[in-house]
């Protein structure tokens, strides 16, 4: 699983079954997983996402040189493979990096969790139009556009260290109301965020750069079998 929410209900203790009080433990505790479950079924779900885009990622770099990943169709005028992957790298690396100190402040002391995450209207209808397929460009942010030639070792790890971080917030996300906890947009300053819709923006917008590499492997696979 790519996450695990914190406490008993989900971690526990390993109790021989042959022990009449292990026994009646596990049989209580194995009747409270599946609620556990269903109550963290948005979780679960939204960490099958980031497993998902991982599998992906992983799949479009695979099996290709350093120089058809760094290939650009267009004349030159698109993102390679590798500068998508490391866009979601740089810009997942600016939102975890507002979003983790909100989350370490509202730590002990913040919202408990109350229910499933939720994105408010706006935070539904800016993820919506980042899903694939791509229905109308967006320019990229300065800070977010990729280098022109890439290492693929390099920008797999970035973009893999970032999933590590993704791992410990869904297992905060059990324990805290990620519907309450707020930060600041890095990309557009005067926005303020939920802490629930970051992840699914994350989640949505690896889609959409995913997809675009698709098609630029496509495209290159069509070139190379001339």
């Amino acid at each position: 699983m790519f996450w695990r929410a914190r406490g008993c209900l989900l971690w526990g203790w390993r109790t021989g079954g042959n022990n009449a009080l292990g026994g009646q433990y596990n049989s209580e505790r194995n009747m409270r997983q599946p609620q556990a479950e269903e109550e963290n079924a948005d979780l679960s779900g939204l960490g099958r996402q980031f497993e998902s885009n991982e599998a992906a990622m992983r799949d479009l770099t695979a099996d290709l040189t350093g120089e058809q990943l760094n290939w650009r169709p267009d004349h030159g005028r698109a993102w390679s493979i590798l500068q998508c992957v490391q866009h979601l790298a740089l810009s997942g690396t600016s939102y975890l990096g507002a979003l983790q100190p909100a989350v370490d402040g509202a730590r002990g002391s913040g919202p408990r969790r109350r229910g499933p995450i939720g994105a408010s209207a706006p935070g539904r209808l800016f993820r919506s139009r980042l899903e694939p397929p791509v229905k109308a460009k967006i320019a990229a942010p300065k800070a977010i556009v990729p280098a022109e030639r890439l290492d693929k070792d390099e920008v797999v790890a970035g973009y893999l260290r970032n999933h590590d971080q993704i791992r410990k917030l869904l297992a905060d996300a059990g324990e805290m109301d990620f519907n309450r906890v707020k930060f600041r947009n890095p990309l557009l300053p005067l926005l303020r965020v939920r802490a629930g819709t970051g992840l699914m923006i994350i989640a949505a917008h690896e889609r959409r750069h995913l997809w675009q590499a698709r098609q630029v492997r496509e495209l290159l696979e069509q070139t190379l079998r001339g």
